[in-house]
């Protein structure tokens, strides 16, 4: 656990970039889940699992992030004498971000001024939408969703007069 503490600090502090177009406007590197070990308050842990869930700004290299990780655990071993295996359980590297002048982001934005009147903002999110798939091959793609921000919590849910209200804005893009 105590490598897990250590990792957690030294990410932010050799990463602490912000970028106002993303939300949070950090990477952020949080130690999310940790495995069962023992099965009573008794029992020494033989193992420590630890997983970490990264959502690295495009400014950084994730390879040169990964390095720190293998960095830090090459150090704690030596320190410490525990024996520290990583395994990436998922890494994607964000393709290059739709141009915020391009022209269907100048369009969706018209579409939701239009139809719901609001104020869009453009910007990204840490982890993967399903426009990454088209900017990978070289597509312009942008995302637009009404939510209540509840995405992978208990009871995510998905209210009825957001989608009507998303339906509308593509409505209105379909007519531009």
């Amino acid at each position: 656990m105590q490598y897990a503490l250590t990792l957690d600090k030294i990410l932010h502090k050799e990463y602490p970039a912000k970028d106002k177009n993303f939300d949070p406007p950090t990477s952020t590197f949080e130690p999310t889940k940790r495995d069962k070990n023992v099965d009573a308050v008794n029992i020494v842990p033989g193992e420590d699992t630890n997983h970490f869930d990264c959502r690295i700004l495009p400014r950084y290299n994730p390879d040169k992030v990964l390095g720190t990780v293998y960095r830090i655990a090459a150090e704690f071993e030596k320190k410490t004498g525990a024996k520290i295996e990583i395994e990436i359980v998922q890494k994607t590297v964000a393709p290059k971000p739709t141009a915020a002048n391009a022209r269907m982001v100048v369009m969706l934005k018209d579409a939701i001024r239009k139809s719901v009147k609001v104020r869009p903002r453009v910007g990204g999110v840490g982890g993967g939408t399903c426009a990454a798939y088209f900017r990978e091959v070289g597509i312009p793609a942008v995302v637009w969703s009404t939510v209540d921000e509840v995405a992978h919590e208990p009871n995510e849910y998905s209210r009825i007069e957001n989608l009507i209200s998303d339906a509308k804005v593509f409505a209105c893009l379909a007519l531009l």
